[in-house]
C-alpha cells in the first residue's frame, strides 16, 4: 500500500488519470441515470409496482427546486398513465 500511495505522491499522471476515471465511474450514481434504471426495471417488472412506488416516493419526497422537479414528474406521470393502460 505505501508503494501505491508514494506512486501517487510522486506522479502528476497517474492522479490525473485517476481522478478521470473517477469523475466517469460517478457519472453512473447520477440521479437522472439511477430513476431511469429504476423506471426500466419496474416498466417490466410490473405496472402495478409502478404506481405504488411512484405514490410513495412522491409521499415521502418532496419536490424540490433544484430545477429536476419537472423530469422528476414527468417520469411520475409516465410511470402512472403506463400503468393506467394496462
Amino acid at each position: 500500500m505505501l508503494t501505491r500511495l508514494q506512486s501517487l505522491i510522486e506522479s502528476r499522471d497517474l492522479r490525473l488519470k485517476l481522478g478521470v476515471a473517477a469523475t466517469q465511474h460517478v457519472k453512473q450514481f447520477d440521479w437522472d441515470v439511477v430513476v431511469r434504471q429504476w423506471e426500466k426495471t419496474l416498466v417490466e417488472t410490473s405496472p402495478k409496482l409502478i404506481y405504488d412506488w411512484t405514490v410513495r416516493f412522491f409521499e415521502k419526497r418532496p419536490i424540490s427546486h433544484d430545477g429536476k422537479a419537472k423530469e422528476r414528474k414527468r417520469i411520475a406521470f409516465r410511470a402512472v398513465t403506463g400503468w393506467l393502460t394496462y
